[in-house]
């Protein structure tokens, strides 16, 4: 049985692949020097409902699907030493109710992005908020951010009750419009999705694998 997990201070990346699908892990304390976090690391544990960063923001890059399925947690800080987020890190998470870290935008949801350069950005993940009135049924790309140009791989994974999305973004940089990419498996297991609007003007629409 495992529990919770404290590291080896000495630890730098955390990439044992030991922990995926893991049943029994319930809480994790992040090694104090570790600067990665792999890909999958920690996806499908279940019971998994704490994570503690290092207090002294040394994490730098969180991989793929780190936390994919985890569906009992709750909660998330992204530390601000962070400078790259994998795609779908959150993908699955059902049960998150807060989400802190330069990376997040509000506006009533809860989003994480990866902000790419200057003027590009990456939806990487939309979990539901439980406290909205509408849930996580409708979702107005434009209110999460208006430089969003490629959605994520994976990133609204699991939004089982969503039934509406419009990509309103009218994504404009260097005073030309540019595409808007839609990554793969963008809204896998979005089973009660009815809808997917886009408006503005794009050159081109790009859509990954198994997009829909």
């Amino acid at each position: 049985m495992i529990g919770s997990i404290e590291f080896d201070k000495t630890i730098t990346y955390l990439n044992t692949g030991i922990f995926k699908n893991n049943k029994d892990l319930t809480s994790i304390c992040l090694p104090s020097n570790c600067k990665e976090i792999g890909n999958n690391e920690f996806e499908g544990c279940e019971k998994l409902d704490s994570f503690t960063p290092s207090p002294y923001d040394i994490l730098e890059t969180i991989g793929d699907y780190v936390f994919k399925d985890c569906i009992s947690l709750k909660s998330f800080t992204i530390p601000n030493s962070v400078n790259k987020i994998g795609e779908g890190v959150f993908a699955g998470c059902e049960s998150i109710e807060k989400f802190e870290g330069k990376y997040v935008k509000g506006n009533g949801k809860f989003i994480v992005y990866r902000k790419n350069d200057a003027a590009v950005k990456t939806l990487i993940s939309v979990v539901p908020n439980n406290n909205d009135k509408l849930g996580d049924r409708y979702y107005k790309i434009s209110d999460i951010d208006s430089k969003i140009t490629k959605l994520g791989n994976s990133c609204f994974h699991g939004c089982k009750e969503l039934r509406r999305v419009d990509i309103q973004s009218k994504v404009k940089i260097d005073n030309r419009y540019h595409d808007i990419s839609i990554g793969d498996f963008v809204f896998e297991g979005c089973d009660n999705l009815r809808e997917v609007h886009f408006y503005g003007n794009y050159p081109h629409l790009n859509f990954g694998k198994n997009a829909f």
